[in-house]
C-alpha cells in the first residue's frame, strides 16, 4: 500500500469518529506556533547506534477548517541521538568512531482535534512531506592511515510520511504551552524506509 493511501485511510478513520463531536470542539484562534521538545527521538531500524536524548525544533501552522478538523505544515528539526560505533580493521586494530544523525522534515499535515472539555486538546495527525536526513561521523585515534576522514557527513532528503498524536495544556494566564507529542516517521532513503521513533516532551510558544 502507498504512502498517500495509508494516510488517507488513516485520516478518514479519525474523522470519522470524530464527527459526531465536532461542534462541541472550539477553533484556535492562534495558528502559528513555534516549540521545542527533547526525549526519545532515533531511528530504530538501521546499524547505527543509539544513545543520547533527542532534540527537536520547529514550528506549524495549522488552519482550522471545521471545529475538529483542521490542514497545516510543519518544518521540524531533530537530532536523533548519537553513540560510538567500533570499526575492525583486522590486523591494524580497530577504532571507534563518534555517529550522530539528524532529520529535518517538512511537511503537509491534517489533524483532528480530539473533542474535549477544558484547557487539554489531544491530537491526532497525519502528514505526507520530504525528510532530509544527515549522518554525522567522527573518527577517534589514526584514521587517516586506514583511508577514512576524521570528519565527514552523509546527506539526502526523500519523500516521507508520519503520523502519530500529541496533546497540549493550557496554563492560566500564560503565552506558552507544555505537552508532547508521538510520531512515527518513515523515510524512503538509501534504497530502504528508515523508521523514526519520537515521543518528546514540548513546549508550545
Amino acid at each position: 500500500m502507498s504512502g498517500v493511501r495509508l494516510v488517507a485511510i488513516l485520516f478518514a478513520g479519525i474523522s470519522l469518529s470524530f464527527r459526531p463531536a465536532l461542534a462541541a470542539t472550539p477553533t484556535e484562534a492562534k495558528q502559528l506556533w513555534g516549540y521545542a521538545g527533547a526525549g526519545l527521538a532515533a531511528s530504530i531500524n538501521d546499524d547505527l547506534p543509539g544513545g543520547s536524548i533527542g532534540l527537536q525544533g520547529g514550528m506549524f501552522y495549522r488552519l482550522n477548517r471545521m471545529p475538529a478538523l483542521a490542514v497545516g505544515g510543519e518544518i521540524d528539526w531533530m537530532r536523533l541521538g548519537s553513540g560510538t560505533q567500533a570499526l575492525d580493521f583486522g590486523a591494524a586494530g580497530t577504532i571507534n568512531q563518534d555517529v550522530s544523525l539528524t532529520a529535518v522534515p517538512i511537511t503537509l499535515q491534517a489533524y483532528a482535534l480530539v473533542p474535549v472539555k477544558g484547557k487539554t486538546q489531544p491530537i491526532v495527525t497525519v502528514g505526507l512531506g520530504i525528510y532530509t536526513v544527515k549522518t554525522d561521523f567522527e573518527t577517534q585515534g589514526h584514521a587517516a592511515g586506514l583511508g577514512i576522514e576524521p570528519k565527514y557527513s552523509e546527506s539526502e532528503t526523500k519523500p516521507g510520511l508520519n503520523f502519530g498524536g500529541g496533546l497540549k495544556l493550557e496554563p492560566e494566564n500564560s503565552g506558552l504551552r507544555l505537552g508532547f507529542d508521538a510520531r512515527f516517521h518513515l523515510v524512503h532513503a538509501s534504497g530502504q524506509t528508515l523508521n523514526i521513533l519520537a515521543i518528546l516532551g514540548r513546549v508550545y510558544f
